[in-house]
């Protein structure tokens, strides 16, 4: 690893979101989603909080959001290698958003279940 200097490197955003972002539907050697269809079932799920204006949501989205920035701002200041560093930690920091995803995931899913249906 080598020090990439000092202070911190916004210019690094990007990249590290976008890792976030492929870390989701990364697949397994053998070809598996690594994750499943965990983050499209939470994306489907704050769909249907958005279009039922299921407002307990917010609070969890809101907590996931700033979890997210905090990692974010941690590999903005670090003087190590990112690729490094977001490689050989990025799937294990995930796990820890996944309380805030699976209220949203059951608020969506009892709000879809609970509103009356037209007729």
């Amino acid at each position: 690893m080598q020090a990439a200097g000092h202070g911190l490197e916004f210019s690094r955003v990007p990249r590290i979101v976008g890792f976030f972002l492929a870390e989701t539907y990364r697949e397994h050697a053998h070809g598996a989603l690594r994750w499943g269809i965990l983050w499209f079932a939470v994306l489907a799920a704050g769909v249907t909080c958005s279009i039922h204006r299921e407002a307990r949501a917010l609070p969890y989205v809101a907590g996931f959001l700033g979890h997210m920035m905090v990692y974010v701002l941690v590999f903005v200041a670090t003087p190590s290698d990112l690729e490094w560093h977001l490689a050989a930690t990025a799937h294990r920091l995930l796990l820890h958003t996944l309380p805030w995803l699976v209220f949203v995931l059951a608020l969506g899913l009892r709000s879809a279940a609970t509103r009356p249906r037209p007729v």
